[in-house]
């Protein structure tokens, strides 16, 4: 009888993907998609290319950590603001965003409040970005290795 390996991600070495049955969620595939943005390396092109005005003088969330936050969200199904405060305990989002708590549906609708043209701008060239790379890859004939 042929078993999966055990993996351990690049992204979180505490998250070991493994075939051997006991917590199961829908959104387990959310650590591909992580493990994909990690590849690419979009955290930190989000925070070298994404400046959000804010006042803020007292936040649990960064900028950048509740965008990519609403980006697994959108992946895995969840379209609305308030789905973050069903999945603010998730097991899976946690693992994923290394949070023990995710933002909430206010939190979301305060960052986008704080975001301008401009910002809209900088998604435009991140967008770019991860566009070339994507190419750079292909052109190169080379395979990433998640």
């Amino acid at each position: 009888m042929a078993t999966l390996h055990e993996n351990r991600l690049l992204f979180n070495s505490n998250v070991t993907v493994s075939h051997s049955g006991g917590n199961l969620s829908s959104d387990s595939g959310l650590i591909l998609a992580k493990e994909f943005m990690n590849k690419f390396e979009f955290s930190q092109i989000l925070c070298k290319n994404i400046q959000i005005q804010d006042d803020r003088l007292y936040h649990v969330h960064e900028n950048e950590s509740i965008l990519e936050q609403i980006i697994l969200q959108l992946i895995a199904g969840y379209p609305t603001d308030s789905s973050a405060n069903i999945l603010a305990t998730d097991p899976i989002f946690q693992a994923v965003l290394s949070k023990k708590r995710l933002a909430s549906q206010s939190s979301i609708s305060r960052f986008w409040d704080r975001m301008s043209t401009e910002n809209i701008v900088q998604l435009q060239k991140v967008n770019q970005i991860l566009i070339d790379k994507a190419r750079t890859i292909r052109n190169t004939g080379s395979v990433a290795k998640f």
